[in-house]
């Protein structure tokens, strides 16, 4: 399993999806050396020196092949399709997990090599690839974070541990209804995509060219989608179209055209055998399971048959799954505020699609119910903190904390033989980037600290008329950008709040501070 991740990531993540396509002007006049085939030497060449650049000092060219080569050996063994770069997470998912009782487990052994993965690819490939091989795999008894398989730990952590941080939506399957969304909403989503795209920077990121071509793309892993799903339909008109349109539409370069074409294509009873997967479950993990499902289904189709172009065509959604994921979630790879800020602006975006094309079948309000899920789940888990930000009013506070408490409630319930998680609320003060350039007349951070003045009160209002969730409120925190906007901003908001103690609410306070800096010297004044 040596640098196991590094290769899939290379594979998956560091693939260009514009180049994976235009391979399919290949396909007709060399099967042999079409798609991610290890064995053909354009596809080696590429894989390698994408290793070499983003690792110049871990292997050389030759070693890195005969790595690559060997992996594929091992791979053959799942597949029929020799040498194919999926046969590689057939053989890492054999070798990191284990099934007891149905669930799937991660071999304690193999938790570190696990961590690296889920940080390169989308750890449900490899979950939906072991499923695929083992029939006494129950999805259904696998959580979305894999539990390990040493009990005697497992033992010790039951007795109970705390998340003292943690960022409530983010906390549960954002990251699984966002993508629910992408495949679900119609094909004429222009607006919100372009401004996740944007908000995201996906082109600064490297995902496509230009923000029209991102679009492109992601309409064309939408079409994917739905074509790999017809093959798993008994009555499906879409999975007989001729090889060469398809080739065609995926190698259309006018999104205008590509959607015209789509429009007259037998999709819609496709698309309704997706809604009615998630529509007829009342189960929250229902996010996580039907991609998981579905990808199960594919890796058993691919695995027996020798069809490179449907394989190819599951790479690409493989790599456009992993690609796309970690926009919207937080990896261990570039670390600072400036990332984590990214990441956490456009989270939940995406779910946004959901009031206008999806017929209401993703339910936004449901990314609560999912953080209780998962912490059930754990059955680790008994105290929470939760950190969101200050709220524009009095009502919005109500609203917001009484959606939670339902929601906390309801999934109890549904839980009913572990106790009761007990959580409470930081109130988490955005620190952001203030304005470089001032105008004649103002002073430094004069917007921020008018922002702060106003947050302040109506949080110190909100205390103070001791509302039904007031008691929920434990402590305030300031995080996020450091280098320009100072701690002197905040401060006197934080006095306030400290001031206020003395007569009524202790309030618990953390800062973060002396995480980022210019110079050392600045970050230790902050600090002072």
């Amino acid at each position: 399993m040596r640098n196991a991740d590094r290769l899939l990531g290379v594979i998956y993540r560091e693939v260009s999806l514009e180049k994976l396509f235009k391979d399919f002007e290949n396909y007709q006049c060399n099967t042999r050396d079409f798609g991610m085939n290890i064995n053909s030497p354009a596809f080696l060449r590429s894989a390698v020196v994408r290793y070499t650049h983003k690792y110049p000092n871990n292997y050389s060219l030759e070693e890195v092949e005969n790595i690559l080569k060997v992996y594929a050996g091992y791979g053959n063994v799942y597949i029929k399709a020799n040498g194919n770069a999926i046969g590689l997470v057939f053989y890492c998912a054999e070798q990191l997990f284990s099934c007891i009782d149905g669930a799937i487990l991660v071999k304690f052994d193999e938790l570190l090599e696990w961590d690296g993965i889920c940080n390169k690819i989308d750890a449900n490939i490899l979950i939906a690839a072991y499923a695929s091989k083992h029939s006494n795999a129950d999805l259904k008894k696998t959580g979305a974070v894999l539990k390990h398989d040493n009990f005697s730990l497992q033992k010790i952590l039951h007795n109970g541990a705390a998340d003292n941080h943690m960022h409530l939506k983010a906390s549960g399957y954002c990251a699984d209804m966002s993508w629910a969304c992408l495949m679900l909403c119609s094909f004429n989503e222009d607006y919100i995509l372009k401004t996740f795209i944007k908000e995201s920077k996906m082109i600064e990121r490297n995902f496509a060219i230009s923000v029209s071509s991102a679009l492109l793309l992601i309409k064309k892993i939408k079409f994917i989608r739905l074509y790999l799903k017809s093959w798993l339909l008994k009555y499906s008109d879409l999975k007989n179209l001729k090889r060469k349109f398809i080739v065609d539409l995926l190698n259309e370069k006018d999104d205008i055209s590509f959607c015209v074409k789509i429009s007259r294509l037998p999709i819609q009873y496709v698309i309704n055998c997706i809604e009615h997967e998630y529509s007829s479950s009342n189960n929250i993990d229902k996010y996580f399971l039907v991609e998981r499902n579905f990808q199960k289904q594919i890796f058993k189709l691919v695995s027996v048959i020798n069809d490179v172009f449907l394989i190819h065509l599951f790479n690409i959604y493989l790599a456009a799954i992993s690609q796309i994921r970690f926009f919207l979630v937080q990896d261990n790879e570039g670390m600072g505020f400036k990332k984590f800020k990214l990441n956490e602006n456009v989270k939940d975006r995406l779910i946004s699609l959901n009031s206008y094309s999806l017929k209401g079948i993703i339910n936004e309000k449901e990314a609560y119910a999912t953080v209780f899920d998962r912490c059930y789940k754990s059955q680790i888990c008994k105290c929470a903190e939760f950190r969101i930000a200050p709220k524009s009013s009095i009502e919005d506070f109500n609203l917001t904390f009484k959606l939670i408490e339902d929601y906390s409630i309801i999934m109890w319930k549904k839980y009913y033989d572990v106790s009761k998680l007990n959580y409470g609320y930081i109130i988490h003060f955005i620190k952001n980037e203030e304005e470089k350039e001032l105008k004649i007349g103002s002073f430094r951070g004069e917007k921020l600290r008018e922002q702060y003045k106003k947050q302040t009160q109506i949080l110190l209002s909100y205390i103070d008329k001791n509302f039904q969730y007031s008691d929920k409120i434990v402590g305030i925190d300031a995080a996020n950008y450091e280098i320009d906007c100072r701690p002197e901003l905040l401060a006197p908001f934080f006095r306030r709040f400290r001031e206020n103690a003395i007569s009524k609410k202790v309030l618990g306070i953390t800062y973060h501070v002396g995480e980022a800096f210019d110079e050392l010297c600045s970050g230790l004044r902050a600090i002072d």
